[in-house]
């Protein structure tokens, strides 16, 4: 589907000139900050140079006293700890940073994930059971928890105390824990709501090493693994996240862990800055794969092991994994556009809901994703086994799945997740009823929205405001990610030059360059190589384009990234792209 170009509302000229002035920032970043909601020099610092100082409190948590104290009181009575992990990546980097502090602080404590094929998403009857052989007195639930009464009371009845550690939203009823740690919890004051479970359990650590009087250096060794399950779990990167993640992205690079040396070396991504992209693409996914296809126990091991021989043995078979992984995403994406080419399949219908018995649950959910962001609108897509189903939703801004799922209560056997990403169990006999009452659903919340893919583009940049020197000061505003999107800009009325070319292994990208006057800039358009014939013909483009470079032996030149190309003025017919570099 073609892209809507669409454009932030002019920054205020009292807001740009502020920024400018005080930061010693040019136009262009000032006008960007703006768009981000920057409106005065202490904010802008703050996002540009976020500090561990900013941190909120961690006590400022609900139940994180309680939960300190039980905490507290295990350590020194030396009672068996089980930490209990989610099976995706936030979950496995949540239940590594409590498994490795916890030991290193002189607790005893062992881990566990579900099998997500066996026993599926949360705490689970058989693995309390092993907890309870293993001689667990109290279980920490990392990423799960705050919506598990029933299992917890089963925990209380066989002698297990139980703290939660979650960032999901709670539903009506909330379960006779120790404590539960979350910030979504109702009465919360705490003021950012948007933590990734491994943060809550990062927040933990660091508690508790306040009330044993420790530095808090051991937790901050951790930032790392916060950093990956927070890009992971795609948690908004403003605020707290927007600290956790820039600082952890730093000790990720230079990560003393055996296990993400390893597995940066098999992703390819050796002696590299990691940024939110080699996150996202390279480590996430692999270690996505153990949990989607295989069993998460490995990736846990990977992340806390001081082994240089285990962390190999791991990584390799994630790596193994994640390329069976994406043979079996590539089959579910190409059946299930395959179900939509019918056009009205999608006429006048606000989500797509889609089912087959071939698909691997594992990995429905990125399938998902990219139908998603294909179509623009909720995706819910379902694997059939029998008479059960499971389903993954992934959800566009605006559209709380939660909610739809809660309409929707009583066809499904059980559901959990977030606003823009949840899952549940179906009986196959109520998938009809299913999809009838969340289309409903969906047509109601998005009604007379355009559900068109669209760009959110920051402004018109000149090609002679572009540079190396923009793209550095460009750099300040990373990590990007959900409510900090890279700045995508647009040029106007771009001459193509020379001959553009198909290239990459599979001939989906589109290599050409542009020239205005004498300037000329190469460009690259990755999986875009459908645009060939408007660079083709010749005529002036209008392009929108992030920002890169070409490093050659040295020599830096600047590349657009290209997100899309119209004929000129096509794409902004009314002028309303603001020009960034004026005020």
């Amino acid at each position: 589907m073609p892209y809507r170009w669409t454009f932030y509302p002019d920054a205020s000229r009292d807001v740009v000139r502020r920024l400018m002035d005080g930061l010693k920032i040019s136009p262009v970043l000032a006008r960007v900050l703006g768009n981000r909601g920057v409106a005065s020099i202490a904010e802008g610092q703050r996002f540009l140079s976020p500090a561990l100082a900013d941190l909120h409190d961690p006590f400022a948590l609900p139940g994180m006293d309680r939960a300190v104290a039980r905490i507290d009181r295990a350590i020194e009575a030396r009672e068996r700890i089980g930490v209990y992990g989610d099976y995706d990546v936030d979950g496995v980097t949540g239940a590594a940073l409590l498994s490795r502090f916890f030991c290193d602080v002189g607790a005893d404590a062992i881990f566990r994930v579900p099998n997500r094929m066996r026993e599926g998403y949360g705490l689970t009857d058989a693995g309390i059971d092993e907890f309870a052989r293993a001689g667990v007195r109290l279980l920490v639930a990392v990423d799960c928890g705050t919506n598990s009464v029933r299992e917890i009371a089963y925990a209380r009845g066989l002698g297990i105390e139980t703290i939660v550690a979650d960032h999901h939203t709670p539903s009506e009823s909330l379960p006779d824990a120790v404590a539960i740690v979350n910030p979504q919890v109702p009465g919360s004051t705490y003021p950012f709501k948007f933590l990734a479970g491994v943060a809550i359990a990062f927040k933990l650590a660091l508690a508790v090493s306040r009330a044993r009087g420790l530095s808090d250096e051991r937790a901050l060794e951790d930032l790392d693994l916060v950093a990956v399950g927070s890009i992971a779990d795609v948690a908004p990167l403003v605020g707290e996240n927007r600290t956790l993640v820039k600082r952890g992205l730093r000790v990720l690079t230079e990560s003393r862990k055996v296990g993400f040396r390893e597995l940066i070396r098999v992703a390819g991504f050796e002696g590299k800055e990691i940024g939110v992209w080699e996150v996202a693409f390279g480590l996430a996914p692999r270690l996505n794969a153990a949990g989607r296809i295989g069993d998460a126990r490995a990736a846990v091991e990977l992340l806390t092991t001081n082994s240089v021989e285990t962390a190999r043995l791991r990584a390799e078979g994630l790596e193994r994994e994640n390329s069976r992984r994406r043979e079996l995403d590539a089959d579910i994406l190409s059946e299930a556009l395959a179900m939509v080419s019918d056009p009205e399949v999608l006429a006048d219908r606000k989500a797509i809901v889609l089912a087959s018995d071939t698909w691997h649950p594992g990995v429905i959910g990125i399938a998902a994703s990219r139908m998603k962001e294909r179509y623009a609108r909720p995706t819910v897509l379902i694997a059939l086994d029998g008479e059960l189903g499971r389903g993954s939703a992934r959800s566009v801004p605006g559209f709380s799945l939660y909610e739809a799922l809660a309409r929707c209560a009583d066809t499904l056997v059980s559901f959990g997740g977030h606003e823009q990403a949840a899952g549940f169990t179906i009986e196959r006999r109520m998938i009809e009823p299913f999809r009838d009452r969340f289309l409903a659903h969906a047509a109601e919340r998005l009604a007379g929205k355009d559900l068109s893919p669209t760009l959110r583009i920051d402004g018109a940049v000149p090609v002679t405001h572009l540079g190396i020197e923009l793209y550095e000061e460009v750099k300040l505003l990373r990590p990007f990610g959900p409510e900090n999107p890279e700045p995508i800009f647009i040029a106007k009325g771009l001459e193509p030059a020379g001959r553009p070319q198909i290239v990459g292994r599979g001939r989906t990208h589109l290599k050409f360059a542009v020239r205005d006057g004498e300037r000329r800039i190469e460009a690259i358009a990755f999986d875009k190589a459908d645009l060939h014939a408007t660079v083709a013909d010749g005529e002036p483009i209008d392009v929108a384009f992030t920002l890169g470079e070409n490093n050659y032996l040295g020599d830096r030149q600047l590349q657009l990234r290209v997100k899309d190309i119209h004929a000129a003025g096509a794409g902004d017919p009314a002028g309303a792209a603001p020009s960034l570099e004026s005020f």
